[in-house]
């Protein structure tokens, strides 16, 4: 096996163990002004998007399983990668339909990928998987919005609707390693999002978990002091519901 062909096992060697097992996150419902609620069709627009979205991640996976080392099979890689990056826009959006269906417009970071023609390079995957980042960002930023409150410039209804599942980022892009410099970026932006998103969410839980320890004890009652949340330390534990089977924070 050449050395490209065993970056590409290494880029999705993580996630062939879980398959299936998609490691979102459940956003949970908070108190916010003016819930707005999502069409019906919406809500079942998203649950199909990630359902897609699930299926394009597991037949990437199996491809790259049984992959042989030679040209064709190194494009069959590029194609499916490209078509699990377009899947993830198409879900990410999704989401963001459910949780503000008010928006009209949609920001370049929320665009859409176009939908996959012919055999992609390693640079155009690149370019994509880089937008996929934005939208990510995008994604999260009007979750915390409608869902817990916080807030933006943008006039982010609230969400009162049952949670709902982010769709798992994807695999980095295949045939590359760190000593690229063009990879190296990617590489860097995503440990950044995955390190501030799991920090805000750390936050979340702590404020929840404080606000619960008030409510059971008030008055200055005796209340345990709030366990401070652990660097880099996370337990997770899997939770299935509309089809889509996901990791969560236990």
């Amino acid at each position: 096996m050449s050395r490209q062909m065993r970056v590409a096992f290494r880029t999705v060697g993580g996630l062939v163990a879980v398959v299936g097992a998609l490691s979102g996150c459940v956003v949970p419902v908070a108190r916010a002004p003016v819930p707005v609620h999502a069409s019906q069709e919406v809500i079942d627009a998203q649950k199909d998007a990630n359902v897609r979205y699930a299926n394009t991640l597991t037949s990437f996976i199996g491809l790259v399983s049984n992959a042989k080392n030679d040209s064709r099979s190194r494009a069959q890689i590029l194609q499916g990668y490209q078509g699990v990056l377009y899947q993830y826009s198409q879900a990410a959006l999704s989401y963001v339909r459910v949780v503000y269906p008010t928006l009209q417009t949609l920001p370049p970071a929320l665009q859409p990928l176009p939908a996959p023609s012919g055999t992609p390079t390693v640079a155009d995957v690149n370019r994509d998987y880089e937008h996929t980042l934005e939208m990510r960002v995008a994604m999260w930023d009007i979750g915390e919005a409608a869902t817990w409150g916080k807030t933006t410039k943008m006039k982010i209804p609230q969400y009162i609707g049952l949670p709902l599942y982010l769709p798992v980022a994807p695999p980095l892009p295949p045939f590359q390693d760190a000593r690229d410099p063009n990879y190296a970026r990617l590489v860097a932006m995503t440990q950044q999002i995955e390190a501030s998103q799991s920090a805000a969410l750390a936050q979340e839980r702590q404020k929840q978990s404080n606000f619960v320890g008030a409510t059971l004890h008030p008055r200055g009652g005796a209340t345990p002091p709030a366990q401070q949340p652990q660097e880099q330390v996370q337990r997770w534990c899997t939770q299935s519901g509309q089809g889509v089977t996901s990791r969560v924070p236990c």
